[in-house]
């Protein structure tokens, strides 16, 4: 679907965040170990650029190039990680089986000094245009996440409906870019069905 809308768009949805392992060799972009993040709440993105780059020649401004993306930062909310992908984002090591009375189980061990690798992260972007529903994944390309902290509030009469945010810095890649952003679809299908192939997660 063309990016032509005759009475604009409006973002309406955010779904559908995933993450897999980022790598460039020879210039090409590789994104493997690709997984289902969480459910997704919701998305923001800033961007840092440097400052115009000015040339003067006979007393007036001669040449310019304009700001250019330098860095940025993301700020993901989701309901709650799936163990596997909170390992991969933040570098921590496979579980190791715990034995307790005549039972074992599964416990990371979170270590101080953990490496976050290089992440790439896909979502889908939900629009709405002349009254349809349309959608766009969208990849940002490198980037390295925090730690993850842990909040919790008690349950009371009513449910507490608690969501965890996630921080990351963003990078631009080797290949001089930052972001990948797919055209549109009309069914959040088919872009989730983009995201699946850009980072290899198998359709159940």
């Amino acid at each position: 679907m063309e990016k032509e809308y005759a009475v604009g768009r409006v973002t309406t949805g955010f779904s559908y965040p995933v993450v897999g392992k980022y790598a460039c060799a020879g210039g090409v972009v590789s994104i493997t170990e690709g997984m289902v993040l969480a459910r997704g709440v919701s998305i923001d993105i800033s961007i840092n650029t440097a400052s115009d780059n000015e040339f003067y020649a006979d007393n007036v401004l001669a040449e310019s190039e304009n700001d250019v993306f330098e860095s940025g930062s993301m700020k993901l909310t989701v309901d709650g990680l799936f163990d596997a992908a909170e390992r991969m984002i933040s570098g921590q090591a496979e579980p190791a089986e715990v034995t307790y009375g005549e039972s074992k189980v599964k416990l990371t061990k979170y270590a101080a000094d953990a490496q976050a690798p290089h992440i790439s992260v896909g979502v889908i972007v939900e629009y709405k245009s002349a009254n349809k529903r349309i959608y766009s994944p969208v990849v940002v390309v490198k980037t390295k996440f925090k730690p993850t902290g842990t909040s919790a509030q008690t349950r009371g009469k009513t449910t507490s409906w608690q969501t965890q945010d996630l921080e990351a810095t963003i990078h631009r890649a080797e290949d001089g870019n930052w972001k990948w952003v797919g055209e549109d679809f009309a069914t959040e299908a088919e872009a989730k069905a983009v995201l699946n192939t850009i980072f290899g997660i198998a359709i159940a």
